[in-house]
């Protein structure tokens, strides 16, 4: 595990993340973004239901209805706090994002308005975005 495009289940706040970044580039700074559910008639620049990348029921067998990254919550940990929180039993593991979904995930965040730069700038030197 923890590799690009994997996937985790956080038992504390009950949400799906994926590992955008590479790990393998620097596994001290892991970009890591998580899915919520896409409510249609919420505001544009909500960062809640940020568009930048909408994910549909199918396209990963965690996404049952449409749901979108929520870049506004981005964390950054290393391969160190993961291994700790799955040890923990803090975090469960998941199939990971296809190839192309991983690609969706990072293309959003090139154009999000909601990520925080630090995560921005780790695509950029890693050249994903």
């Amino acid at each position: 595990m923890f590799d690009a495009g994997d996937c985790y289940w956080a038992t504390i706040n009950r949400h799906w993340y994926f590992i955008i970044s590479d790990p393998r580039q620097n596994p001290s700074q892991i970009v890591q973004v998580n899915t919520t559910t896409l409510i249609p008639d919420a505001g544009s620049h909500d960062p809640y239901n940020d568009r930048s990348c909408i994910l549909y029921a199918g396209e990963h067998p965690t996404i049952t209805h449409t749901s979108c990254i929520y870049y506004w919550g981005t964390q950054i940990g290393s391969i160190n706090d993961l291994a700790r929180r799955l040890e923990r039993h803090e975090i469960k593991p998941g199939d990971p994002a296809s190839p192309e979904m991983l690609e969706k995930m990072r293309q959003g965040a090139l154009i999000t308005e909601h990520i925080i730069p630090l995560a921005a700038d780790i695509l950029i030197e890693q050249g994903l975005v």
